[in-house]
């Protein structure tokens, strides 16, 4: 996270990511009473700025971008046609540790039940910087020990383009 991080607050085009909107009736990611919303505490747990970090440069990731990194996740986790208890424990995990709700969990179980594909995922991906997320939070959903998994992520990579170099980056610092 810390390679992110870094990188984030080197490159000379660093821009805050969007705040993004909750779908309409539906707010399981929106702030609590007195505290800050999924997004932001998911953000600053995957040392991707928020709360935790005051830089300027510091992103704080909004509802849409926040459920775009979990689909991701579960996408990966899902990428050898199975989401092994493992898988489903480090999701959840990182999900705990940004303070997740019985709202927010409810959201995950339903979207644990209809992973989304690599098409779906990149699609959604507005741009380079978010890609990159896309591509940490989906490498720490997994331990990529299977060809398929490696694969997977791989092509993630290619259809996100994210460069080798900055590959190895973000690989190192999941």
């Amino acid at each position: 996270y810390k390679a992110y991080q870094e990188y984030q607050k080197n490159s000379p085009g660093a821009q805050t990511a969007g705040t993004g909107s909750p779908a309409p009736g539906q707010s399981p990611t929106a702030p609590r009473e007195g505290g800050a919303s999924l997004g932001e505490r998911l953000g600053s747990l995957l040392g991707m700025g928020g709360e935790a970090e005051p830089e300027p440069e510091a992103a704080t990731l909004g509802d849409a971008q926040a459920m775009l990194l979990i689909r991701a996740m579960i996408a990966a986790a899902n990428a050898d046609g199975e989401i092994t208890p493992d898988e489903r424990q480090r999701i959840t995990s990182k999900l705990d540790q940004a303070g997740a709700g019985a709202d927010e969990r409810a959201v995950l179980e339903r979207e644990l039940q209809n992973p989304r594909s690599v098409d779906q995922i990149v699609r959604d991906v507005p741009d380079q910087e978010t890609a990159e997320q896309v591509y940490l939070a989906s490498r720490i959903a997994m331990n990529p020990d299977t060809a398929a998994e490696k694969a997977y992520l791989d092509f993630l990579a290619s259809r996100l383009e994210i460069p080798p170099d900055r590959l190895h980056e973000l690989n190192a610092a999941a």
